[in-house]
């Protein structure tokens, strides 16, 4: 291992000494860089032995690249390296120079900038680097040289601020000179053209000095006040001349045009500008000078905001406007700022935009806007407007069927899909009475007797409640009702419509009842007289027997339906009907099928009051032609009942004949078995023939028999008790009476 380590250094040390020597001399005979003509060709040679010479870039090597000199040709306008290898005292070692070209640019060749240039004027002059393509890269000039880096500055260069690493770029300030010919701005390209010869040039005019104004900007009040402006830097061989917005007022303070008084529209913006030119026209080439001063207009102090609304819906489908107010100008562009909450309908500088809250939109938000003044951008003038949201939509959950004076807990959560914040606060409330000391989302209520809503109302900021209470129905445990009563207890017409009233006895306003008529055949709900029907309007046909109706309170699917209390009726079928036997034309009469209780008759022929009937139930032996007969019944009770028979003009009740001499006689009426007819009134002379007929209360026919004799009997023992009209007909004559059987 030794050994090994000895070697080692007596090589390296070796290696070094060759380093050393070969950094002492020079090997090759040209300079470490050096210049040739773009097309031309170099020669050098070597101090030492040659192993190789090697070119880059843009040479090449004419001959063979061994021996101790070499020739090199360019091959376009780029940088070339030369290389030579040799060997010297056993350590190969490498030399290089840097060979630059020479060249005479071309016409395309400019320099970029402006050729008109004015006395303090910073400006920015630049020329296209010049590249050639070598192998793996481009190698271009290695530099550019303008005239302004020279120690000595030409008369027009005042500072030099910049130049690019590779030259192709500078920037200076330009003074003024005093003589009047043009100024020449010259870059060299490279190292090796620095002769004027081979320089590219730009000639610089020099313009009239561009105005300073007082400042580069104005801020003026809202109005139409005037300000003054005014050249700083005037020159006597310098004439101005200004512009200004249309609509404004410009007037010339002095003679020289320096300074100027100006009027502005009121609510415009604009700019005034300045020109500048010489008076001599000695640079005529040269556009003026031209200085731009923007004028600005401030809000007034009264700017604010104005809104469709400044109680807000969150689940409302439609924009609100918001819209500037005051005094500004129509030009200038605003900046408005809603909470991230809010939704845009569209992005606008305008003086109004439309915007709404989201569903997570805050209680109170501010909404502000901005104007958009160049004036001062770090102080900018605002308004703000608080707008307030409705709170979300709620809904209720608890206990539904109650019991009076018992405490229960109740809930308000947001509706389902409901938009909109949370409450501040609860407001709770029980059949619209306010429940004190519950302001939370969940609350504590004693139930009062009778209530049956509670209702929470969000509570928002400003007074943005809205209407969007929710309610939630309760019941306490409703009650049995009492009994039914009949409110207006009168006649009840047995065969006849008739409309009574019903009420629940001791019922109680805030529970509702229902009734059942499932029993009856007869009756009908035809209305209501209170709101929680409790008193209802109902109607018969006045079909006999017994109806049963009940009522119940109900529970409305909440608690439980009570028991049932009920009210029966028990009608019988007293109705009459007048009607007019089929014996031709004679009497009317009426006929009961149930018979009333101890009544009393009156009858009417057409209108007018015929007492032959009076206290009977058939009218009989009309005296007059008749187009109706009524009869009033009233009974023991006092009721009194109406019933007509009418007829048309063309079927009037009349008299079959007007000769009506004479009566029959039936003897004994009543009678049980048979009774004698008696007809001696009723036959002439000239005619003894007759027939006698029965009929029933209804007037059917029963039977019929035909006589000659005064006196004929007749068999009744087969007829029920009741009354039965008989009838006699001599030749064209007509006779009635009533018979009455009673076994």
């Amino acid at each position: 291992m030794k050994t090994n380590l000895t070697t080692s250094f007596i090589i390296c040390l070796l290696f070094l000494v060759c380093v050393i020597e070969i950094e002492a001399q020079r090997v090759i005979t040209l300079p470490d860089s050096t210049c040739m003509s773009a097309n031309g060709t170099i020669s050098t040679s070597c101090t030492q032995p040659v192993k190789h010479w090697e070119a880059y870039g843009d040479l090449s090597i004419v001959g063979s690249n061994t021996g101790s000199s070499a020739t090199f040709q360019s091959t376009g306008y780029g940088k070339g390296v030369i290389r030579v290898a040799y060997e010297n005292g056993g350590c190969n070692a490498i030399d290089e120079v840097d060979v630059f070209k020479e060249f005479t640019p071309d016409s395309t060749l400019q320099i970029e900038g402006l050729s008109c240039v004015s006395p303090g004027d910073v400006v920015v002059f630049s020329i296209e680097p010049i590249l050639t393509k070598n192998l793996e890269d481009r190698i271009g000039i290695d530099n550019y040289y303008w005239n302004v880096q020279d120690s000595i500055k030409p008369d027009f260069v005042d500072t030099l601020y910049y130049t690019a690493g590779d030259g192709s770029s500078v920037t200076f300030k330009v003074k003024d000179w005093n003589n009047t010919t043009p100024q020449e701005l010259t870059v060299n390209l490279g190292y090796c053209n620095q002769s004027p010869s081979k320089a590219v040039r730009l000639v610089l005019n020099k313009q009239a000095p561009k105005p300073v104004l007082d400042a580069e900007q104005l801020c003026i009040p809202y109005g139409t006040d005037a300000f003054t402006v005014s050249v700083q830097n005037p020159s006597s061989d310098v004439a101005y001349s200004w512009e200004k917005p249309l609509g404004w007022e410009l007037s010339y303070l002095n003679s020289d045009s320096t300074s100027v008084s100006v009027t502005p529209d009121k609510s415009s913006i604009g700019e005034i500008v300045v020109s500048a030119m010489y008076k001599s026209g000695e640079y005529a080439d040269c556009a003026i000078t031209k200085t731009t001063l923007p004028v600005y207009r401030r809000w007034g102090d009264n700017v604010g905001i104005s809104a469709q609304t400044t109680c807000a819906v969150a689940e409302n489908s439609s924009f609100y406007r918001f819209t500037l107010t005051g005094d500004m100008p129509t030009q200038t562009p605003v900046r408005w700022e809603f909470p991230n909450t809010w939704e845009i309908q569209r992005a606008t500088n305008d003086s109004y935009i439309y915007a709404r809250p989201m569903f997570n939109a805050n209680l109170t938000d501010t909404v502000k806007v901005y104007e958009m003044s160049e004036c001062n951008v770090n102080d900018l003038k605002s308004a703000s407007l608080v707008v307030h949201v409705k709170p979300a939509k709620m809904e209720i959950s608890g206990q539904r069927c109650v019991v009076a004076d018992s405490a229960y807990t109740y809930t308000a959560t947001r509706l389902s899909n409901s938009y909109g914040p949370n409450a501040k606060s609860y407001q709770w409330r029980v059949n619209g009475t306010v429940v004190s000391g519950q302001t939370d989302s969940i609350a504590s209520i004693t139930i009062p007797a009778g209530a049956n809503k509670i209702t929470v109302t969000p509570v928002g900021e400003g007074g943005c409640n809205g209407n969007i209470s929710a309610d939630y129905k309760i019941m306490v445990n409703p009650t049995d009702p009492d009994s039914i009563v009949w409110v207006d207890e009168h006649c009840l017409s047995a065969g006849m419509y008739d409309t009574i009233t019903l009420r629940i006895a001791g019922s109680i306003a805030t529970q509702t009842y229902s009734w059942d008529f499932s029993k009856t055949r007869n009756w009908l709900q035809i209305g209501t007289n209170s709101t929680n029907n409790s008193e209802i309007i109902v109607r018969t046909s006045g079909i006999a027997g017994n109806d049963t109706i009940e009522a119940f309170t109900n529970g409305d699917s909440i608690c439980n339906n009570t028991l049932r209390v009920q009210y029966v009726f028990s009608t019988n079928d007293v109705g009459f009907i007048i009607t007019q036997n089929n014996v031709p034309f004679l009497y009317a009469l009426i006929v009961p099928s149930v018979t009333y209780n101890s009544p009393s008759y009156i009858w009417y022929v057409d209108g007018v009051h015929d007492p032959s009937g009076d206290n009977f139930p058939y009218l009989v032996n009309m005296t007059m032609p008749t187009n109706n007969v009524t009869a009033i019944i009233t009974d023991a009770s006092g009721c009194q009942y109406s019933y007509a028979l009418n007829y048309s003009q063309s079927s009037r009740v009349i008299k079959k004949s007007n000769n009506l001499n004479g009566d029959i006689k039936i003897f004994p009426n009543p009678a049980q078995t048979e009774c004698k007819i008696i007809l001696k009134d009723v036959f002439s002379t000239n005619d003894r023939n007759a027939k006698i007929s029965i009929y029933d209360a209804n007037g059917k026919y029963i039977k019929s028999k035909e006589v000659n004799d005064i006196e004929s009997i007749i068999t009744i023992s087969e007829l029920q008790n009741g009354s039965y009209p008989i009838v006699v007909s001599v030749g064209n004559r007509v006779f009635g009476k009533i018979l009455v059987v009673k076994h």
